[in-house]
């Protein structure tokens, strides 16, 4: 028995021969078949929602959330702050965000994870060039090394390469001056600012006074330049006798106003990773954090009338030892701001 080929209605054997359908395939590879407007017949597309063009499932962007249905999930596509973010909406219309700015999207607290809505000022250090706000008061070159041991000179710095990724790194000189990675910044009336910040180095038998240590300041400004005239200073791994210290210095218009010091961790531990200065009006808290969010509120300062000029955020590095082979390295992930005056990273979800 022979087999006819099948049929459509009138006797046609192709689609395109159809009277309310597209008459070639022509230009349309990859296109969708969708009714059109004039409902009245077939025509080549993109489909509304999505489409698989090329083995990619595409996503038409949304302005708003699908209406949830009983038995169903959704998965969408929406705008948020200009991007495409990927959602997924529950039949129950409860949704939960999958992706912010091309990261997958982990609701946690805000010390660490990237935050969802990031503040202008910002920095991730995810460019191999420092940005266009920051100023260092040295010379960088060279390659950071672990074994390199080395008393006067640059500084060796990199940025976001392949020995750390989203990381500022260097690698002062052990010759006991400060080094200092410094922006300008109005500050508004309440603010949130933290930073993660770590050191690393080669292991040695003791820790002598001073032999690494990193830092952020909140300082005012002289000629596009710190100028020490007002701080506050938070010293996360200052050094005495064998101790790792977090030290705070309140100083205003050149007269010290005080000086907290608290050992952290035995020779050459790292007690606390976050540093941070939230400004509440004219008070300043001092904060450190451990890795796990937990924090401390070490110190509060309520600047006098009139307040001064707190202009520039400052980040400190100094080395002061040869106790051990290759210098020290220290290195910022980020620093973030929240302009908040009840915002703590790691403690508000």
């Amino acid at each position: 028995m022979k087999l006819q080929p099948f049929q459509i209605s009138d006797g046609y054997s192709k689609f395109i021969n159809l009277t309310d359908t597209p008459n070639e395939y022509a230009g349309d590879s990859a296109k969708a078949l969708i009714v059109k407007d004039t409902e009245d017949g077939l025509e080549f597309g993109t489909a509304s929602g999505g489409a698989l063009t090329d083995g990619y499932l595409r996503l038409t962007e949304k302005d708003t959330d699908p209406s949830s249905l009983s038995d169903t999930g959704n998965v969408y596509s929406k705008k948020v702050d200009g991007y495409s973010e990927l959602y997924y909406m529950d039949n129950y219309g409860l949704i939960t965000q999958l992706t912010n700015k091309s990261r997958v999207f982990i609701p946690t607290n805000e010390l660490y994870t990237y935050p969802t809505n990031p503040h202008p000022q910002d920095d991730e250090f995810e460019s191999t060039t420092l940005g266009s706000v920051w100023a260092e008061d040295f010379t960088a070159s060279g390659s950071i090394d672990y074994d390199a041991d080395f008393a006067a000179g640059n500084c060796r710095r990199q940025i976001h390469t392949d020995y750390e990724k989203s990381w500022y790194s260097i690698q002062p000189p052990y010759d006991s001056a400060s080094k200092h990675l410094h922006r300008y910044y109005s500050m508004p009336t309440n603010v949130f600012i933290w930073a993660r910040v770590k050191f690393e180095r080669r292991h040695d038998t003791s820790v002598g006074d001073d032999d690494q240590i990193i830092g952020m300041a909140l300082t005012d400004t002289s000629a596009g330049a710190p100028r020490w005239n007002s701080f506050i200073k938070v010293w996360l791994n200052e050094q005495d006798a064998g101790q790792s210290n977090v030290e705070v210095n309140f100083q205003y218009n050149s007269l010290d106003k005080g000086t907290y010091e608290g050992i952290t961790a035995n020779q050459q531990e790292q007690g606390f990773d976050y540093i941070g200065v939230h400004k509440v009006g004219t008070v300043y808290y001092v904060w450190v954090f451990n890795n796990v969010g937990q924090g401390l509120c070490l110190w509060n300062y309520d600047m006098p009338a009139p307040n001064f000029s707190i202009d520039r955020i400052v980040f400190m590095f100094k080395s002061s030892s040869t106790l051990f082979p290759g210098n020290y390295i220290a290195g910022i992930d980020f620093i973030r701001f929240v302009e908040s005056a009840t915002f703590l990273p790691g403690m508000h979800k």
